[in-house]
């Protein structure tokens, strides 16, 4: 049961690091470096992925669509706090 409550309790800090530096990074330049520094693997992809999209398809294509926006980013949350839950039991293991 405690595994369960330790990973809601860093899927939950996960996704509001995520939204903020999200939300910032397109304002400010530092926190579109941190949101890749902080987040790695997964934010990394996020922004490289979003960044295409944009520059590559048109405003009517099915990849830059708000709905597949948020699709990936609930699936990066979701893949970085399974990372970093990972990498938390491995560390208590030790």
């Amino acid at each position: 049961m405690r595994i369960k409550k330790q990973f809601w309790i860093i899927l939950a800090i996960v996704f509001i690091v995520f939204w903020i530096l999200g939300v910032l990074r397109f304002d400010y330049g530092i926190a579109a470096i941190l949101f890749k520094v902080l987040l790695f693997p997964f934010g990394f992809l996020l922004a490289i992925i979003e960044n295409y999209c944009v520059s590559h398809y048109s405003m009517s294509h099915f990849l830059n669509d708000e709905f597949f926006g948020m699709f990936m980013f609930g699936i990066a949350v979701l893949c970085q706090a399974i990372l970093i839950n990972f990498i938390v039991n491995w560390i208590r293991k030790r």
